[in-house]
């Protein structure tokens, strides 16, 4: 991944890169793409997803926003199909961008997103050209063919989910076997990856973790010590409210960790954990409550002299370098841990 690469107005409409002379178009699509993304990066400023985009053969990539502080960045390196989305604001997140092979680069006037359409119709800039990022857009404008949709949106054959049968396709885009038959992802699913000859099937919020049949939020990791998915989320800079803090971890649809043992408190260390007074209480040293249960905690590892309620009102509990707990005030608090129940993406 080169750094010579450099990119302009990325929240617009359109977005230009140059890399060993060459210039990169992406424009906004209106449909929601399904396929094969490429790794999760994540940023503070959406911005920054740029630089994971600067390679010849990128067909287009997505951003979305996580939580109040965070976006994250895919390469789409397949498509397998559109869905129209709900909310065709130009400011409504994911946002989905495909390489522009029309023959000359011209700035939209308006604000976008466009139809798959404005960009599939003509490609000049591929007749001539082998690169994959053109093999992979010709693909898509076949697809949409195929489909016989103006918008291109949806995907022939049956129903996602129903069970395969044979070797004959008995979903919607069924994916081919090593053994010849077909294999269908459960509803909500698609198709991430593979693990040992088998496709792994997510849900579109997750995605396959290495070598392994499971299913995380991107970014989290499974943990064997609390057989969940756990993941270290930023909690940006300056003051936070208890609401503020806590809707972070809900926004991957996840809680705030309870720390049960040794093992866990490990896997935490450096970060906010769930251990905290309950909104609207009285700070008591024996107030403290795991927010994923409102449970008292059986297991614990304070500092000593802690819980101590100060600076401020220390409402939270930061584990620290050592594995110390200490109470904290709202400020500059830097990350929390968030715990999810982790899916698998192989049935038998």
């Amino acid at each position: 991944m080169g750094s010579s690469g450099w990119f302009l107005l990325l929240l617009s409409p359109l977005t230009i890169f140059t890399l060993s002379d060459a210039v990169h178009v992406y424009i906004k699509v209106a449909p929601i793409v399904h396929g094969e993304f490429g790794n999760v990066s994540f940023v503070t400023n959406p911005e920054l997803c740029g630089a994971i985009v600067v390679e010849d053969d990128s067909l287009g990539y997505e951003i979305d926003r996580i939580g109040a502080f965070n976006y994250s960045c895919r390469l789409i390196e397949k498509v397998d199909f559109f869905d129209r989305r709900e909310n065709i604001s130009p400011t409504a997140f994911p946002y989905y961008y495909l390489v522009d092979k029309r023959e000359e680069f011209k700035c939209p006037n308006t604000t976008g997103p466009y139809q798959l359409s404005d960009i599939l119709e003509a490609m000049p800039g591929c007749e001539q050209n082998s690169n994959p990022d053109c093999k992979k857009l010709k693909d898509v404008a076949a697809h949409c063919k195929n489909v016989k949709q103006p918008e291109c949106i949806g995907k022939a054959g049956y129903p996602d989910g129903q069970k395969a049968t044979g070797v004959g396709a008995s979903c919607r885009s069924a994916i081919k076997l090593w053994n010849g038959m077909d294999y269908c992802c459960p509803t909500g699913t698609i198709k991430v990856g593979w693990h040992e000859n088998y496709p792994v099937c997510c849900p579109s919020n997750m995605v396959q973790l290495e070598k392994k049949a499971i299913c995380c939020p991107g970014g989290f990791e499974y943990k064997e010590s609390f057989q969940k998915c756990i993941g270290r989320v930023s909690l940006g800079e300056g003051r936070r409210s208890q609401t503020e803090v806590n809707s972070v971890c809900k926004d991957w649809n996840a809680e705030p960790v309870k720390v049960e043992n040794d093992s866990q408190n490990e896997v935490v260390k450096g970060t906010v954990i769930g251990l905290q007074i309950p909104e609207n209480s009285t700070w008591a040293q024996d107030g403290f409550r795991w927010a994923s249960d409102n449970s008292t905690p059986e297991y614990t590892n304070w500092f000593e002299g802690e819980p101590d309620g100060q600076p401020d009102v220390a409402v939270f509990v930061v584990v620290d370098g050592s594995g110390k707990w200490r109470d904290k005030d709202h400020n500059n608090l830097t990350s929390i841990s968030c715990m999810v129940d982790f899916y698998l993406g192989q049935r038998s």
